[in-house]
């Protein structure tokens, strides 16, 4: 197929933006993978009784559903890692609204089960593509936020999709909840199709075996830390609903669950303005100490020629230097320099 190429956009001003209109494709699908794993959640009780099963029972849905994507993810993105990108998406995309259709229409609990691994499978192809084609996708410099863009979809759907199908599911049933996603996934397709560049696969000689991954510094901490959160997370957010039950909260599931993706979002916003500030804090930091090399290295220059030459230019760049160290840097005393100037000057007097 055609590799199909778009340059970001350019302001009035010459600079280049980001293609919003593509990113939020990624938003769309990373909203989606999240929406299917989780929209049984909050309808447990009303899918247990279509599937004649216990509430545990059907809890296992999302599980199989989770346990699915994450075996996946691996072996499904080395089968596909020299294929188009945006072909891999819209089949990713295809496989979760069938499976969403098809989990709407079942009555039965095996088969409905088996529904749940394949579209488990058919996410495992969204989540290893979303950072990376959002990056492909940003002009230089700016691929940082193009990530967050299309990884935002995560928090949202907690935020607003999981408590939205809550409440659809009160004007026909649970598989209203369902219907509606998959009429969703739908129209991200068709929003991808005609807004999402298409760029290649990966060659043999790009890829990164399992081995040299798990060889980067500090990843398998990461990947730990990740693995126990979100098999906490899963235990508690999956039986909500019983959980709200024993509560005496039953009736306020949706609330409850809007509650905790409103606190995720923010969650998000605060921990990115901090890193975000952490980043700039770091740039004026180097900037300043920049700036006193300059002023010291200017002062060197005024200095030659004058009573002292270059070593009294030497120690006026030195001191520029010092007034310019960023706070929180050691910072050499005046009072120290002439107190240990002093002997010098009395023996050479001397």
């Amino acid at each position: 197929m055609t590799e199909t190429t778009t340059a970001p956009a350019a302001t009035s001003g010459g600079r280049v933006r980001l293609p919003g209109m593509a990113l939020f494709g990624l938003f769309l699908a990373g909203f989606i993978g999240i929406l299917t794993e989780c929209l049984p959640a909050g309808l447990l009780p009303q899918i247990s009784a279509t599937l004649h099963t216990g509430v545990a029972l059907t809890g296992q849905i999302v599980t199989v559903y989770a346990a699915a994507t994450a075996l996946a993810a691996i072996p499904m993105s080395r089968l596909t890692a020299n294929w188009p990108r945006r072909n891999v998406i819209q089949l990713a995309l295809a496989m979760v609204a069938i499976t969403n259709a098809l989990t709407a229409l079942s009555t039965d609990y095996t088969l409905t089960m088996i529904i749940r691994v394949v579209a488990g499978v058919g996410t495992a192809l969204i989540w290893p593509n979303l950072a990376g084609y959002a990056a492909s996708l940003a002009p230089a410099g700016k691929q940082g936020r193009a990530i967050a863009i299309a990884l935002a979809g995560t928090p949202i759907s907690l935020a607003l999709g999981v408590p939205v199908g809550t409440w659809l599911s009160g004007f026909g049933g649970w598989q209203v909840a369902f219907w509606a996603s998959a009429a969703l996934i739908v129209i991200n397709m068709l929003w991808v199709h005609f807004t999402l560049p298409n760029r290649p696969g990966q060659t043999e000689h790009e890829r990164f075996t399992v081995r040299q991954t798990l060889a980067i510094p500090g990843l398998p901490t990461i990947l730990f830390t990740l693995t126990a959160y979100m098999v906490a997370h899963n235990i508690l957010y999956t039986y909500v609903t019983q959980f709200l039950g024993a509560a005496g909260m039953g009736g306020q599931t949706g609330l409850v669950l809007f509650a905790f993706g409103v606190t995720s979002v923010l969650s998000v916003l605060i921990v990115g303005a901090q890193l975000h500030r952490g980043q700039h804090r770091a740039v004026r930091d180097q900037r300043a100490g920049a700036r006193g090399v300059v002023r010291g290295a200017g002062a060197g220059l005024r200095g030659r020629g004058r009573v002292g030459g270059w070593p009294s230019a030497a120690r006026r760049a030195c001191s520029s230097a010092a007034r310019s160290t960023p706070p929180g840097r050691p910072r050499t005393s005046p009072s120290r320099s002439r107190s240990g100037s002093s002997p010098r000057r009395s023996r050479s007097a001397a």
